[in-house]
């Protein structure tokens, strides 16, 4: 993780997490920040500990996609350079 510095947030989300108060609801987005920039799970309140869980697994998730993604798109450009710059 530490090294993203953005996620995506799914609309279903929110909808998931219509019954957190609102001061839990920013708990969690605010974990969530913190956990896909640092790869660290921050202290929470109990009810965020219960809810986070759900968040983390989507940005686990996402996570090892965008990493799939980004090695593909590492050799495609290597592979890109070589072709321009050794005529290959």
């Amino acid at each position: 993780m530490g090294d993203k510095n953005s996620f995506i947030m799914y609309t279903d989300f929110p909808k998931t997490a219509a019954g957190l108060s609102d001061a839990v609801f920013r708990e969690i987005v605010c974990a969530a920040c913190h956990y896909v920039e640092t790869g660290e799970v921050p202290d929470m309140t109990a009810e965020g500990k219960i809810a986070f869980p759900f968040l983390k697994t989507t940005l686990d998730r996402d996570a090892v996609k965008w990493e799939i993604e980004r090695q593909k798109r590492s050799e495609a450009g290597k592979k890109g350079a070589d072709a321009r710059w050794n005529g290959k």
